[in-house]
């Protein structure tokens, strides 16, 4: 395996990734990517329920007087 048949941003050879995905590698970025991607990760990364509105600060202790 000779260095020439890796991209750079990869460590295993490039016959070994998707074609698409390295043609993918060598386009350069565009908010239509951008937007794809960030779309994608929505899909598949869960945050959970929003909750209905932000807790309370816990009230402020008083200091006794003397």
């Amino acid at each position: 395996m000779s260095i020439d048949d890796r991209h750079p941003a990869s460590l295993i050879p490039s016959r070994l990734h998707e074609p698409a995905l390295v043609g993918l590698m060598r386009q350069k970025i565009n908010l239509d990517m951008v937007a794809y991607i960030a779309q994608q990760a929505v899909r598949v990364i869960n945050l959970g329920d929003e909750p209905e509105s932000l807790p309370t600060p816990p009230r402020t202790p008083h200091k006794a007087s003397p």
